[in-house]
């Protein structure tokens, strides 16, 4: 005799195994065996998928990306601390002047000519002129005006501070964007409704992404205010730019939704297919007069 006891559905069973026991208790009550499914959405499944892959590449990247920042930032960090520590000093000389506010000089280490570029502030804007440096023994490659080794050291501390920031951001971008895919999944998963049939999921999705720009925007005109406070000159432009953006931001979505939201798509496409154009041939226009312009 077996001494177990299998719990399932009979041999005759042909429905799905998950719903073999509504079969049952439909039978005993006497009502039709089979289990009725709700009709399935292909749209929503769709949507269910691309929902669940995205959070998935978002917090891939949202470990990733800040894992490989840090990497780059700290072996620079690292080479920076080792030149203040016995960097050498050698002498330099002014190869050419830029109108972009740099200077490139060179510099001779073991008979290998080696060159850089700093700004104008750290070297002397004249060709010709000489001046002391301080490179890195192990990798003659990297050098620093000046015979001020301290100097390399700061930098060092600099470049981690700012490092760190760069990687809270980078991770706290990708990580929010994760956060609402999985709000949106599983709120679709909940009322099978997409966001042209759920009111409240779309203006959900705007919230959040608004939450989401709204402190990067913040930091970006900041650091604009303070770069023109530190340079003395007039914070109109950069007040003038944030309106501006602003008003561009709030135009657009006044254009997508200002017909409801099962027309937002296709106004969005004709908006893309005005701005994409224009985008490229500026980004053209700006890459033809760098190369244009003289040195």
């Amino acid at each position: 005799m077996d001494p177990f006891i299998t719990i399932g559905p009979p041999a005759s069973y042909r429905g799905e195994l998950g719903q073999w026991y509504y079969a049952m208790l439909n039978e005993f009550l006497g009502r039709p065996a089979e289990v009725p499914h709700p009709a399935r959405d292909a749209n929503v499944e769709r949507q269910e998928r691309s929902l669940a892959r995205w959070r998935l590449i978002f917090l891939a990247l949202a470990l990733a990306l800040p894992a490989g920042c840090y990497g780059v930032f700290e072996r620079q960090a690292k080479r920076l601390d080792a030149l203040g520590d016995h960097g050498e000093p050698a002498t330099a000389t002014v190869t050419a002047v830029r109108q972009k506010g740099t200077v490139d000089y060179s510099y001779v280490v073991g008979g290998a000519t080696y060159t850089w570029n700093v700004s104008q502030e750290d070297a002397p804007p004249v060709v010709g002129k000489t001046f002391p440096i301080t490179y890195l023994p192990e990798d003659p490659a990297l050098s620093r005006p000046g015979a001020d080794r301290v100097r390399a050291t700061r930098e060092a501390a600099s470049n981690r501070r700012f490092a760190w920031k760069l990687e809270a951001g980078i991770f706290g971008f990708l990580a929010f964007n994760a956060v609402l895919c999985d709000v949106r999944l599983r709120r679709l998963r909940k009322t099978r409704r997409t966001e042209l049939t759920d009111p409240r999921a779309y203006r959900t999705r705007l919230i959040l992404t608004g939450a989401m720009l709204a402190p990067f925007l913040v930091l970006i005109f900041a650091w604009h205010l303070s770069d023109s406070l530190r340079r003395g000159d007039s914070v109109w432009p950069v007040v003038l730019g944030t309106v501006g953006v602003f008003g561009i931001l709030g135009g657009t979505g006044f254009y997508i939704l200002r017909e409801g939201l099962a027309q937002a798509g296709t106004r969005s496409t004709r908006l893309l297919k005005w701005v994409g154009p224009i985008a490229v041939g500026l980004a053209v226009l700006r890459a033809l007069a760098g190369l244009i312009a003289p040195q």
